[in-house]
């Protein structure tokens, strides 16, 4: 995900930030993989993940089925096993769709029985849930401002041994 701007300046959107810090962190460690709706061949809603299939292949690329709770349930067991998911919700809307995996699985076992799940969901948002995830125990949520390029928030969390939900602002 690139611009013909980007290059110019030396700039990059808040969009093509994420996109580089993902790309970065699958390079620096083989354990990161990516699951979520439609970001294999399509690339994601907003274009991410264009280009990842062909670059790190299906095994780390996932597409997966409209079932939030699932593939966040999925991502849950990958990570206590010592991967490290990310997980794309394709809007931070659906992201109630998993709060049983999130609450009652992620957040209890990291801190009923110190369990690290490194693993981070991202969700661009435009004012849904986001009090109500602020409110769990065990999860840490980072709603990064505009000025603090995403590149960088997503790059410190996704080496993390717990939890993280990044949201994204979808109108970036």
């Amino acid at each position: 995900m690139t611009t013909a701007t980007s290059h110019a300046t030396g700039e990059v959107t808040y969009l093509e930030a994420i996109s580089q810090a993902l790309d970065e962190e699958m390079m620096r460690d083989e354990r990161v993989f990516l699951m979520g709706e439609d970001i294999g061949q399509y690339g994601g809603a907003f274009r991410i993940t264009e280009g990842f299939l062909d670059k790190y292949g299906e095994w780390r690329i996932l597409d997966t089925p409209l079932a939030e709770s699932g593939f966040v349930g999925a991502a849950i067991g990958a990570a206590m096993m010592g991967l490290r998911p990310v997980v794309e919700m394709q809007f931070a809307d659906f992201i109630s769709c998993a709060f049983d995996q999130i609450t009652e699985v992620a957040a209890k076992n990291h801190y009923r029985w110190g369990a690290a799940v490194p693993m981070v969901i991202r969700a661009p948002f435009g004012g849904g849930p986001v009090p109500a995830l602020g409110a769990l125990r065990g999860d840490h949520v980072a709603r990064p401002r505009l000025e603090l390029l995403g590149r960088r928030s997503l790059a410190g969390i996704v080496g993390r041994e717990d939890q993280r939900v990044e949201l994204d602002p979808a109108l970036a």
